[in-house]
């Protein structure tokens, strides 16, 4: 495993130039990824995992090869059991929009859809 995929820690928001160029290639907002602490830095798109308001685990999505995805480690100790992502954001009781993955989420949120989250693994569960 490369130091990125173990080392690695982004910071909620963060951005590089090539980070917002991939946003703007896929026609989705700087502002909203921001909102939702999703980072896009180093040529990889990172999602944050929220677990009791902290960021447990980031997922982290070449920006290059889709195919090309990985977790950040546990934090020793932590148990782990995937939320939705953005589930954070959710209303209790509420319904939920559940898209297939975290760019689904994110461009669903963008037009005004509340109560959306994604599969933490996509459609392959």
């Amino acid at each position: 495993m490369d130091f990125h995929r173990t080392h690695f820690k982004p910071s909620p928001g963060a951005f590089d130039q090539e980070g917002l160029d991939y946003l703007e290639s896929r026609y989705l907002s700087f502002t909203e990824a921001r909102q939702m602490r999703i980072s896009a830095i180093g040529g990889y798109v990172h999602f944050p995992y929220i677990v009791n308001g902290e960021i447990l685990r980031w997922k982290s999505r070449s920006m290059h090869n889709k195919k090309v995805q990985f977790w950040s480690p546990l934090p020793e100790g932590a148990k782990w059991e995937a939320p939705f992502f953005n589930e954070s954001s959710t209303a209790p009781g509420q319904y939920l929009i559940i898209t297939e993955g975290e760019f689904d989420c994110l461009a669903l949120s963008e037009i005004g859809a509340v109560n959306v989250v994604s599969l933490p693994n996509g459609a392959s569960g």
